[in-house]
């Protein structure tokens, strides 16, 4: 049985790679997966090791705000002097650290696929710093890094334009420094300490202190003898820890997007799986006189069933291995598109991480997906009798249609139960997520399991146009297709289930717009914003922009919006975190509308708190209420002036911008963005030339009138649907090969109906179009069931998101047709390899072909 199963395998070369190949791209994704998050990793392990490795000992203040370090409070110059007189100190230094933006002469801003950085440098510090050219920075001076110096051609004389806290300031290069053997992409740049705290607004005080240890005294012996002296809002940690701490930070960060891009694998695989599925369902019937005569010569059922087993061990093994390392050149693929949707920046580059696990994963997935999708194919094939040798008619067995039917109705309840647990449950985003994606995928098998009850009319509707052009051959697809509708079915199912995804995917994308559109119009209008320009990087800019503008004559307000969601300004409110955002008292009512539905704007300058409704309702908070509010450096007592409905602009949390600058430190004091309105009676596009004038000192940002800032955030939203489509399109190319493997087995088992019809005086032509009408039905017949499944869960998923983020629905009829043109293109393509084998066919020996 090993012998025949083993000549079996490689007498179907077509079918092998054909199958194989579907597997194969699904396993790549997985490996791609593995190997890109493993070589970002190393490269910020790498990174991180450079960074604590010249660290004894770092003593930095205690945030009172869970674990956010930008919010940690800064160290004062005593304790400098302080440190230097515990015993076993060898050195103390105060470190600066901050976030500037640099541009050389002719404006052009210095940025990397990192950070840009900048620190005090002091000559007598133990640090990985070394001057290779020129000397040490002095009053109006910058010291650059020799990677970003020789990627800009910076030379020592040249003068370079600086923006941070302070207004736009011009420094020399006083000489290049080496931060290390590598070119790990951040920009690091240097001023003397007294500068450095100027800019960053830390006068007398330092960000943090490093202190190294006298003689053979180890850092833990060391932070023990400094924590021993510090004040209780102050630590001492190793340099070890702080290797680990930055290395945890972004392994959270690539952790994520090592999740996401497995879930777009996960998807290639339930692809895969379905067309392995069919694949043996349909060699299997066209076996069953082999397999027949084998149980006549004594072969059990068990072993006709291990037979194809190991057919499918054979192929996900191979696969596996293929696979592996063609996720090599798919984590190269997903680095250019996500390189090619943000603004060319990419990730950082470093060695490819091919990693023991991963290969243990893709091998594991390879032949698991393989046997789980062959068990069900399998166990039919075991069923065939002895008497199938003998029969024209044996026909393999599939599942009886009303069992079909219940199981498909079964797993119907339950997605939607899952889908609704999902949406509605109260577990955390982790457990939500799965909820709604274990929901999705039993979804996809329901109808799978259901569409065949459906398979032959559609087919029937979508082949009357193909009839009606391609007459006779037009009229043979449609039939073909909708006689044997569990194969239609099966073949459209693996094509469902990316466009389904595709099509989700558009209509959050479409309803997320349509938010924006209702956003400009209601929640925030101004005649003029000022946005961050680079998509990666810090997401904010200097507060002396909208100081500039504020000067301008024919600007009656520029605002300023500082804080929010994902900047890291948090304040400990009712025993949790809560982002707060900063917006002067001025912009609401004029320019941000956050729907006001109790209280009101007024009080909010005088240590007042404006409230979202939903953190409100939990905490029974209403307008007159105080509250108190844990900051980094201090607590205030907060009145509730009003609440609101309309979250889009200023989160849940605002205060006034004098109370934020009162309660969060120099970190904190970088604008998100701004936003201008004209003076009364001007024309908006009048005022361009002079609001130019001041953005144009800052090449960071990005001037837009209120089209094209709706424009910007729509091209930014189509960036990012074309990078998920762009991932979701590897399930689409394996369920196109679905159809491709499908027509081909199809062509092989209808070999003699084919020369009878070549016989009677069928073309090749007529031929062609034939197999290639029945594909596009097939194709269609997919895309119809994705759009229409892929709706439902958009419609869920908008549901789902809270109202801040989404609070329109949006249809993309557009974007539908032009999936089902995709699906007649991709159709006619997949049956291009078919056709030509039918079209060549020999007609005598296609007739006596057994």
């Amino acid at each position: 049985m090993l012998k025949l199963t083993l000549r079996s395998f490689f007498d179907r070369k077509i079918r092998l790679a054909l199958t194989t190949f579907a597997v194969v791209l699904g396993v790549a994704f997985v490996s791609g997966s593995f190997v890109l998050a493993d070589s970002l990793r190393a490269v910020f392990d790498d990174i991180a090791e450079e960074v604590g490795a010249p660290i004894s000992v770092r003593v930095r203040g205690i945030s009172a705000i869970e674990s956010n370090d930008l919010s940690r409070p800064p160290s004062p110059d005593s304790l400098v002097d302080e440190l230097e007189g515990v015993d076993g100190v060898a050195s103390v230094t105060g470190i600066v650290e901050g976030f500037p933006f640099v541009s050389i002469a002719d404006g052009e801003l210095v940025r990397s696929q990192g950070p840009t950085l900048a620190y005090n440098y002091e000559a007598d510090a133990v640090s990985a710093i070394e001057i290779v050219r020129g000397d040490a920075p002095g009053t109006g001076e910058v010291l650059f890094d020799e990677f970003a110096a020789d990627r800009y051609d910076i030379a020592i004389g040249d003068v370079v334009n600086v923006r941070t806290l302070a207004e736009p300031e011009d420094f020399t290069v006083s000489g290049i420094a080496s931060f290390g053997d590598e070119d790990f992409g951040a920009v690091f740049v240097l001023f003397d300490t007294p500068t450095a705290q100027r800019l960053f607004g830390l006068p007398d005080s330092f960000s943090y202190i490093n202190v190294s240890a006298a003689g053979a005294l180890s850092p833990d012996e060391l932070a023990e003898r400094v924590n021993a002296t510090l004040p209780a809002d102050f630590e001492a940690v190793t340099g070890e820890v702080v290797s680990d701490e930055f290395s945890a930070f972004f392994d959270v960060i690539i952790t994520v997007f090592q999740s996401a891009l497995l879930a777009f694998a996960a998807v290639a695989l339930v692809v895969s799986a379905f067309i392995i599925n069919n694949t043996f369902s349909i060699v299997l019937g066209q076996r069953i006189k082999e397999l027949g005569l084998l149980r006549c010569l004594g072969a059990s059922g068990r072993q006709v069933r291990t037979s194809v087993l190991v057919e499918a061990l054979l192929i996900g093994g191979v696969a596996s291995v293929a696979g592996l390392f063609g996720g090599l050149g798919v984590a190269a693929l997903i680095n250019q598109i996500i390189s090619a949707a943000g603004d060319g920046g990419g990730l950082p580059s470093g060695g490819i991480i091919l990693a023991p696990r991963t290969w243990i994963v893709a091998i594991v997935v390879g032949i698991g997906v393989t046997l789980l999708a062959s068990l069900s194919p399998a166990r039919r094939a075991a069923s065939i009798p002895p008497i199938a040798a003998l029969s024209d008619d044996f026909v393999l067995s599939v599942t009886r249609t009303r069992r079909r039917v219940l199981v498909g109705l079964a797993f119907a309840v339950l997605g939607g139960l899952a889908v609704i647990l999902g949406v509605l449950g109260a577990g955390d985003t982790t457990t939500r997520l799965l909820a709604l994606g274990t929901g999705a995928l039993l979804l996809f098998i329901a109808v799978a399991l259901l569409s065949p009850q459906v398979a032959a009319p559609i087919a029937r509707a979508v082949g009357a146009p193909i009839a009606w052009i391609g007459r006779i051959s037009g009229t043979l697809a449609r039939n073909n297709a909708a006689r044997n509708p569990h194969r239609t079915s099966a073949t459209a199912a693996a094509l469902m289930v990316g466009l389904a995804l595709v099509t989700m995917v558009l209509v959050v994308g479409t309803s997320f717009k349509k938010t924006v559109t209702s956003l400009l119009e209601t929640s925030i209008t101004a005649d003029y914003y000022v946005a961050p320009a680079q998509q990666q990087g810090p997401g904010v800019f200097s507060r002396q922009l909208a100081v500039e503008l504020n000067e301008l004559p024919e600007v009656d307000l520029a605002i300023s919006f500082r804080g929010g969601p994902g900047t890291g300004a948090r304040a400990l409110i009712g025993g949790a975190g809560r982002d707060v955002a900063g917006v002067p008292r001025a912009a609401f009512g004029s320019v941000v509308h956050a729907g006001i539905i109790d209280g009101a704007y007024d009080g909010l300058e005088n240590d007042g708190v404006l409230v979202h409704t939903d953190p409100a309702t939990d905490l029974g908070l209403s307008p007159g209420d105080t509250l108190t509010a844990v900051f980094p450096d201090t607590t205030r007592t907060l009145t509730v002036v009003g609440v609101y409905d309309d979250a889009s602009i200023v989160g849940n949390w605002a205060v006034d911008l004098s109370t934020y600058e009162e309660v969060f430190g120099s970190s904190m004091q970088d604008d998100v963005f701004v936003a201008a309105s004209v003076a009364p009676g001007i024309d908006p596009a009048s005022v361009r030339p002079a609001i130019e004038t001041v953005t144009d000192r800052y090449p960071e940002v990005t001037l837009r009138d209120a089209d094209e800032f709706a424009q910007n955030a729509e091209d930014q939203l189509n960036q990012l649907l074309l990078t998920v489509n762009a991932l979701l399109l590897f399930a689409v190319a394996i369920a196109v090969l679905g159809v491709v493997n499908t027509l081909m087995l199809s062509v092989f088992e209808r070999t003699r109906e084919i020369g009878l019809l070549r016989a009677v005086g069928m073309t090749r032509w007529q031929t062609r179009w034939m197999i290639a009408g029945e594909a596009v039905i097939v194709a269609v017949f997919g895309g119809l069931m994705g759009i229409v499944l892929g709706l439902v869960l958009g419609a869920v998923s908008v549901a789902a998101m809270p109202e801040s983020f989404v609070s329109e629905f949006g249809v993309p009829i557009l974007w539908f047709v032009l999936i089902l043109v995709f699906c007649v293109v991709m159709g006619t393509m997949a049956a291009i390899l078919p056709a030509r084998r039918a079209a060549r066919m020999d007609v005598l020996q296609a007739i006596y072909h057994a």
